[in-house]
This record gives structure tokens, C-alpha cells and sequence, in this order.
């Protein structure tokens, strides 16, 4: 039987979070990544992270220091 492959994305983040809902949220995202691509080594499944930073705008300096 041939191996499936494929790919999956995982992503955070809509703008309106605090940093500490955004650093969860990353750290989350980043232990499932690592957990699904570790299970999926066998099946040619790549699997990526995106977790945005903060961008310098001035809706980010408006907000102040969190």
C-alpha cells in the first residue's frame, strides 16, 4: 500500500488578542506542529506553523504596553 501524503497549516492570531493570549496561542500551535509532524513521519505529511509577530503600526502604538 503507497503512503499518503499531504500537508497541513496551523496558524494563529486575529489582531484584536493580548500579547499573553498570542504567546499561549503560539506556544500552542507550535507543540501541536511538532507533535503532528513527529506522528506523521511515516505518511510524507509536511506540516507548518505560522505565528505572526506583532506588526509596527499605529494601531499597535495606540494600544500601549501590554
Amino acid at each position: 500500500m503507497a503512503a499518503a501524503s499531504g500537508a497541513c497549516v496551523n496558524g494563529i492570531g486575529n489582531g484584536n488578542d493580548t500579547r499573553c493570549q498570542l504567546c499561549a496561542a503560539a506556544e500552542t500551535v507550535i507543540g501541536l506542529t511538532k507533535s503532528l509532524a513527529a506522528h506523521n513521519t511515516c505518511s510524507k505529511t509536511r506540516v507548518t506553523a505560522i505565528c505572526p509577530g506583532p506588526v509596527d503600526s499605529p494601531c499597535l502604538h495606540q494600544r500601549g504596553p501590554q
